[in-house]
């Protein structure tokens, strides 16, 4: 069936966002109705709350044919293709506006089971074909007369429930590991926070203090250059690149490829270590200057992008507290206003060498980093649970989909 003969017999049940001018960036508010744009799709969950922008009930309500609603079904138009959300019908949000860059589905529920659409579009195959009806002119797009045309397999109600009730049981695990990973970082920043930032805010430094330059504690290692034939699908050694990279700090597990081509060893990273960003190409995700820890997984070594820096603590620096200091003081606000560029950044590794912080004392720095070092293990072991499980959902999506494995 096409997507157009399985929507909602209702008005504006498939549509695109508003045109042009409709709805521009001083239309925000500091609150209302949330705008969805392509941050809010993430890769590996259904639906994101981070980084809402807002606009009045008036604005939304003069964008009322671009209002999507939980249950809907949300496609990017433009950038990155292939990308869909599905808003939880537990939102507490009532509405939305969706972006200029987006789509928006209500399903008929008599027809379709919102939840399997959206596993068809994340399968590799449909993104594939999505890539294929693409205009590649300028941005590479699709338009709202596509996604109505496009065509769906579909088995009865009951066995596309089924279906899909068996991958959202991957996706709910991941997503619950995922906010257990959220609240233990947020127990490390707290105690940093309460360890490192609050003793300095009197303006004189404790007892032991000392202040120093990044450069003074760590050793700073760019990461190799590279050319697209060097990356491949799979095999060799995986490749840290900006991809790798959360928005806010953090690392970004979808993000890793895979590098066949030469390398020296300060070109490599292992578990534990630290990777600062110093080149920035999305406008949606700024990250440069943030910084990430290379995660416990089965490979035993990686090799970086030049648009990375490795920070090796000097003897007597913990790497747990080095990381904490990076991700949770106002390092990255500071120093990524260093970084130069108009449509690219680029941020000198001097920058991050020169960045002046409070040091603690050396029996303080210490206790913190076995605490904090805890901490990031516990998400290691639960980001490896994550890896297993989209692993595994991802081997099983489309032969449930095709029908291939039975139920």
């Amino acid at each position: 069936m096409k997507l157009d003969e399985v929507k909602a017999n209702k008005k504006w049940a498939l549509n695109g966002g508003p045109f042009g001018s409709k709805l521009v960036s001083r239309d925000y508010t500091p609150d209302g109705v949330p705008v969805i744009r392509g941050t809010n799709l993430p890769e590996d969950a259904r639906f994101s709350y981070d980084g809402f922008v807002f606009v009045s009930e008036e604005k939304a309500d003069d964008l009322l044919a671009n209002n999507a609603h939980p249950g809907d079904l949300v496609f990017t138009q433009r950038g990155t293709l292939g990308q869909v959300g599905l808003i939880p019908k537990d939102s507490p949000y009532p509405r939305f506006v969706i972006s200029q860059s987006q789509m928006k589905l209500t399903v008929d529920e008599a027809k379709a089971d919102a939840v399997f659409i959206y596993y068809i579009f994340r399968s590799p195959s449909t993104v594939k074909r999505i890539h294929n009806l693409a205009f590649s002119s300028g941005v590479p797009h699709i338009n709202l007369d596509i996604l109505r045309n496009f065509d769906v397999a579909l088995p009865p109600l009951p066995v596309q429930r089924a279906v899909a009730g068996v991958l959202a049981a991957y996706d709910e695990l991941i997503e619950n590991n995922t906010r257990r990973i959220k609240l233990l970082e947020q127990m490390a920043q707290a105690l940093y926070r309460e360890w490192f930032v609050r003793p300095c805010q009197a303006g004189k430094l404790p007892k032991g203090w000392e202040r120093k330059q990044i450069g003074d504690v760590a050793t700073l290692l760019r990461g190799k250059s590279y050319r697209s034939e060097d990356l491949a699908d799979d095999g060799s050694l995986p490749f840290l690149n900006l991809k790798c990279m959360e928005r806010d700090g953090g690392f970004r597990h979808e993000g890793i490829k895979r590098f066949r081509g030469d390398y020296k060893d300060n070109h490599t990273a292992k578990a534990g270590d630290i990777v600062v960003a110093v080149t920035d190409m999305t406008q949606e995700r700024r990250i440069v200057a943030r910084a990430a820890r290379v995660p416990r997984t089965h490979e035993p070594l990686y090799v970086m992008s030049m648009d990375l820096v490795r920070l090796a603590p000097k003897p007597g620096i913990p790497d747990a507290y080095l990381y904490a200091m990076l991700r949770y003081s106002k390092f990255p606000d500071e120093v990524k206003q260093h970084a130069n560029g108009v449509n690219v950044l680029h941020l000198s590794p001097d920058r991050i060498a020169q960045f002046e912080f409070e040091l603690p004392d050396k029996a303080r720095r210490e206790q913190f980093g076995e605490v904090a070092q805890s901490i990031f293990e516990q998400c290691d072991v639960l980001n490896l649970k994550n890896a297993n499980l989209r692993r595994t959902r991802d081997l099983l999506l489309p032969k449930l989909i095709s029908g291939e494995v039975s139920l």
